[in-house]
């Protein structure tokens, strides 16, 4: 089985904990950071062709698993050893995810639902403008939240919103814009939308 395959299958497939204290990659926790970026990326850009047959429980299990801090590889996202352009795939990778495996239904099914909304809740960053050397990876993140604010996809925006409010703090302007540009396209938008994008605006949203 080829180790991509391999990866995809320990995290994507396995069997769903009951508590997510109980998740563990094993020992794909120490793998590289380069093959970990990389495998985040191709699992990400195509994620309805490598997770096809998967659990949506299971998949909504491991995305946790990548993008938690203490137990992922999300984190390497920020190691400025790696190559920059590998890392900004990896970044551009994650619109790709929402468009083909959150956007293209109505509704999400719980565990799908779950994940899309905290997923920039459990992201291992929340920006730092004191810190020039993740700058490039915040302005990547930030314009990653604002294209996903352009999916026609309720639960996609809600999600991007959620991410803006808590990168409020260290990037208001900026969050501020790229909200304030979003309402100004959709002036119709759902009461409920419209509302958790003015709590964003001021980091306020729940």
């Amino acid at each position: 089985m080829e180790r991509f395959e391999a990866w995809c299958r320990a995290i994507f497939a396995a069997p769903v904990k009951k508590e997510s204290s109980a998740l563990d990659p094993g020992p794909w926790r120490t793998m590289p950071s380069a093959e970990a970026v990389d495998f985040m990326t191709r699992a990400f850009s195509s994620p309805r062709t490598v997770w096809r047959g998967f659990d949506e429980a299971s998949i909504a299990q491991g995305l946790r698993l990548v993008i938690d801090p203490d137990l992922g590889w999300a984190e390497r996202l920020l190691e400025d050893e790696l190559p920059w352009p590998a890392r900004k795939r990896a970044i551009d990778s994650i619109v790709t995810l929402f468009r083909e495996q959150f956007g293209g239904a109505p509704s999400l099914p719980p565990p799908l639902a779950s994940i899309c909304y905290m997923f920039w809740d459990v992201f291992p960053t929340w920006g730092d403008p004191n810190d020039p050397d993740v700058a490039e990876v915040d302005r990547a993140l930030l314009g990653c939240m604002e294209s996903i604010l352009r999916i026609d996809s309720a639960a996609c925006q809600d999600s991007a919103l959620h991410g803006l409010n808590h990168w409020q703090t260290a990037y208001p302007e900026a969050v501020m814009a790229i909200i304030d540009a979003y309402l100004a396209r959709h002036p119709k938008l759902d009461p409920e939308l419209r509302q958790h994008a003015e709590w964003a605006k001021r980091g306020a949203m729940q």
